[in-house]
């Protein structure tokens, strides 16, 4: 049976495209940001993009002939003009005006238009051109070098007003051809406007098309960023601080710092946990206790972001379904009260870009954890789901790239890896008969109590032991389960499964699969070559131990003795097995010791999954 993590992923087969005549492929990309001075009295952010792309396979058809444009609603950006020319293969043409393009009802995130292009050929080549202006701003530009469809060039450029303080930055320059200062000016009535801005020119870039167990596109695509600091004319006025200032504003204000710095803010919440604050508990039994308490009091909606959906004067008498930084703020507030040394720590959602620290904006964060300080060990804790044991954090956060904010400062920090522990003893005693009695017990932890804990909430009468009994025989036969630790997040979470098999009398041998449950019974990989790294859902740790005896009986087939590693030394797995008279015993131990394993290790990590692979479904075989 494979051992199933809950946990966000990003499945799929992914694999390095190059382009040929065969291949849907963008000619040209081109997109450029300025400042359009026609209104003195409102000068407008102005977005133009020019995109060129040549069909070449049949899937594709269907599939670009809906031209899909999405602004962002939180900056009002509107459509001012948009155009499609189509160059039929077969020499005719087609033009679509901004009327062709309809608005698309019920999308709370980003306006969308739509334009629905007449019947395409192979070999068409559509030419899509709009422009879009909204109010200026400092939010993160972000400009995608890399798309579904390999690119042949990609152009980004913006223009600012001499004085303006931006900050840019390339997350990935393997494919920068040329990068080019630009400056000119604009004649303004009377007045002229020095501008300087840049061009970045990026050539031969591969389509991105996700791979098994790969970081999420959002995280790995090259981009170019753009962020606007200063900005001062007309009537626009922009400032953005710089990330020290910036951290010690939110530090101190109202919706987030004074939330859980003034007690006047959480004091309700206070006095009705202060049976648990005022308990002389151990510091992490504390910890616990609160923990439980504001899954208790709130339920998380689902979802997440850097401010709080509600304050928590908000939460007293109002929705108690709220989002995760809402949960993490009580908690925290709690915290502080219980004298428990807690700080928040700034991050990002997996299914966005990485906060980068080249661009001092804070609102590349949409998401904060808790960092505890207990026994001179940093706890971290994220409040939302009731069964996330203390210690994990939601496994769709980044880790790498986080700000933890300490008396108004923040710096910058790493939160561990996590790690996944499943330690399983079998015993097995095989009667003359055939028949036979034993029983697993199983201790799991870290991500793997998580999951564990969610099988049993979904199934009370833990049916899916009756799966993982056929996994080890198709002849075992679960006759009870117990648990121990199914509400205390702070121990592992066990099992303890009694089983048997019946007599047959036609039957000649017993054949089971010792390694019943784990992470590495099935093939992830098949693709030879890979361009992303490899990121399993934490560092994994699994132990196996099978023993077996038996009365006039013997064993026919025991798998060999094995020891392996992968080159870089990540992972090591072990297995042995030995025998005397009327017993054997194997032992399986395998350790992943860095979930983040690079393309230049791919080829060594698949060789040896194969392995370990064929290994875990040799059988063991008892007979007369």
């Amino acid at each position: 049976m494979r051992r199933y993590f809950l946990l966000t992923l990003s499945f799929g087969f992914f694999y390095f495209t190059a382009w040929s005549q065969e291949v849907t492929t963008i000619l040209s990309d081109q997109g450029s940001y300025q400042l359009d001075f026609s209104d003195l009295d409102n000068i407008m952010w102005q977005f133009d993009r020019n995109y060129e792309i040549v069909v070449k396979q049949e899937t594709d058809l269907d599939l670009l002939s809906n031209i899909s444009l999405e602004l962002d609603k939180d900056t009002e950006e509107s459509l001012t003009n948009a155009n499609i020319y189509i160059k039929h293969a077969n020499g005719l043409n087609d033009s679509l005006p901004r009327d062709s393009f309809k608005l698309q009802p019920f999308d709370a995130i980003y306006s969308e238009y739509i334009c629905r292009l007449p019947a395409l050929q192979l070999f068409d080549t559509i030419e899509v051109s709009y422009s879009t202006t909204c109010q200026p701003h400092t939010n993160l530009i972000k400009w995608n070098i890399q798309q579904a469809y390999p690119v042949v060039q990609s152009c980004f450029q913006f223009m600012l007003p001499e004085g303006t303080v931006y900050h840019d930055h390339i997350t990935d320059s393997r494919f920068l051809a040329t990068e080019e200062a630009r400056d000119t000016s604009l004649k303004i009535g009377r007045v002229t406007v020095p501008l300087k801005g840049l061009k970045l020119t990026f050539k031969a870039i591969p389509a991105f098309v996700d791979e098994v167990f790969s970081p999420q596109p959002e995280q790995v695509q090259p981009a170019a960023l753009l962020a606007i600091s200063d900005l001062f004319i007309g009537k626009i006025e922009l400032y953005m601080p710089t990330w020290t200032e910036q951290v010690t504003d939110l530090a101190v204000s109202d919706y987030f710092g004074k939330q859980y710095r003034a007690r006047a803010y959480y004091k309700w919440l206070a006095d009705k946990a202060s049976e648990i604050i005022n308990t002389k508990y151990t510091r992490k039994l504390h910890l616990l206790k609160l923990y439980e308490f504001v899954h208790q009091e709130f339920e998380w909606d689902g979802s997440y972001g850097l401010i709080p959906s509600h304050s928590l004067s908000e939460m007293q008498d109002g929705d108690k379904r709220v989002n995760k930084a809402a949960m993490n703020m009580a908690l925290l507030a709690l915290l502080q009260e219980a004298d428990l040394a807690a700080y928040p720590v700034l991050v990002t959602t997996t299914d966005q870009m990485p906060a980068y620290q080249e661009i001092p904006n804070l609102n590349q964060f949409n998401h904060f954890v808790i960092a505890v300080e207990i026994d001179r060990e940093i706890v971290f804790v994220d409040a939302g789901d009731p069964l996330l044991p203390i210690g994990l954090i939601d496994n769709g956060l980044n880790r790498k790239k986080a700000i933890i904010i300490r008396n108004y400062k923040g710096s910058w920090v790493e939160i561990p890896d996590p790690e996944s522990t499943s330690m399983i003893l079998i015993t097995f005693e095989v009667h003359e008969d055939l028949s036979a009695t034993g029983s697993i017990s199983a201790n799991f932890e870290g991500y793997d109590a998580f999951n564990e804990r969610h099988l049993l909430s979904a199934d009370p009468n833990a049916l899916y032991w009756k799966d993982r009994g056929l996994a080890l025989s198709p002849d075992v036969r679960i006759d009870s389960v117990r648990f121990n630790h199914v509400k205390n997040l702070l121990m592992p979470f066990e099992n303890k499964v009694y089983f048997h098999i019946s007599p047959s009398a036609d039957q000649e041998e017993l054949a089971f699969n010792p390694i019943f449950y784990s992470f590495f019974n099935q093939l992830y990989f098949k693709e030879t070559t890979r361009s992303t790294p490899v990121i399993f859902p934490s560092k994994i740790v699994e132990k196996v131990v099978f023993n077996a005896t038996f009365q006039a009986l013997k064993a026919l087939r025991i798998p060999e003795t094995l020891s392996i590693r992968t080159e870089d030394g990540v992972s090591v797995m072990s297995y042995k097995t030995s025998q005397q008279p009327n017993q054997l015993q194997c032992v399986f131990d395998i350790e992943i010791k860095d979930p983040t394993i690079t393309p230049d290790n791919y080829q060594s990590l698949m060789i040896y999954l194969e392995q370990v692979y064929a290994k875990l479904n040799e059988p063991i075989v008892i007979g007369r």
